[in-house]
């Protein structure tokens, strides 16, 4: 049962930032077309472009964290390769074996 709660903390951390990130774009990009003045009838190619958008910018920008969770989620899998104490430990790991 633990397993199903090893990553739940990074994965928080992961999707909180990701949807404020994500929302707040989609919010700018609806601005914008507001102030352009974009006819109704062509909102919604743009209403998927710009989700698309939204949800590239909220994953680039979360990624890192992302990679740390999905390592501690299959660390129970194969502890000989993924042996993490906690996040910070995951991240220090990787930093060094990977690089920044």
């Amino acid at each position: 049962l633990a397993g199903f709660y090893r990553a739940f903390l990074p994965h928080q951390l992961v999707w909180v930032p990701f949807n404020g990130i994500f929302f707040a774009a989609l919010g700018k990009l609806k601005e914008a077309e507001a102030a352009l003045g974009v006819k109704t009838e062509e909102r919604y190619l743009l209403g998927v472009a710009n989700t698309f958008a939204s949800a590239g910018v909220a994953a680039a920008a979360t990624n890192p964290i992302d990679v740390v969770k999905t390592r501690l989620q299959v660390a129970g899998a194969n502890p000989d390769v993924f042996s993490y104490r906690g996040p910070i430990d995951c991240l220090a790991k990787l930093i060094r074996a990977e690089g920044p």
